[in-house]
């Protein structure tokens, strides 16, 4: 496989190296998209009350929010890549690795794994969701629910 070779140009006045000032504009481009998130996943396109404190509520929620869905999307990529080098036996490389799972947005974690039409059924004295037949990402969805389990039990 042939290399692919990527170009930028970056026009600054700031006196750094250029590889400090792409990682420093990556930074921003990134903190750029999570703020993009919090707008169009997390309720943060208006704020819905007349009282500033009432806002910062609502504000500091949404960031909580916004972390909790990019930590889960942290842990379904994770669990992605283990599978997919278990799968290979081992022998992925790091660029392999990075395509096989990518973090998604908000809006769409939260339509895939977190609105997921279920009830909670009652067995051996523990409560279980039991998801609804023909889910697309069922097994997904369970994946998630246990890792985030087994997360919350070893802590």
């Amino acid at each position: 496989m042939g290399h692919t070779y990527r170009y930028s140009l970056i026009v600054t006045d700031l006196p750094r190296e250029a590889v400090e000032l792409e990682h420093w504009q990556r930074r921003r481009a990134h903190i750029e998209e999570r703020i993009k998130d919090l707008k169009l996943g997390c309720g943060q396109l208006r704020v819905p009350l007349r009282k500033r404190r009432a806002n910062y509520a609502w504000q500091t929620a949404a960031v909580i929010a916004s972390n909790l869905t990019a930590m889960l999307s942290a842990v379904n990529v994770a669990r992605e890549q283990q599978e997919a080098q278990t799968a290979a036996g081992g022998t992925l490389s790091a660029e392999e690795l990075a395509a096989v799972g990518q973090p998604h947005n908000t809006a769409v974690l939260r339509r895939w794994l977190l609105a997921v039409p279920a009830r909670l059924v009652l067995n051996a004295r523990q409560l279980r969701p039991r998801l609804a037949h023909g889910r697309f990402h069922k097994r997904e969805s369970w994946a998630l629910h246990r890792r985030v389990r087994h997360l919350a039990s070893t802590e």
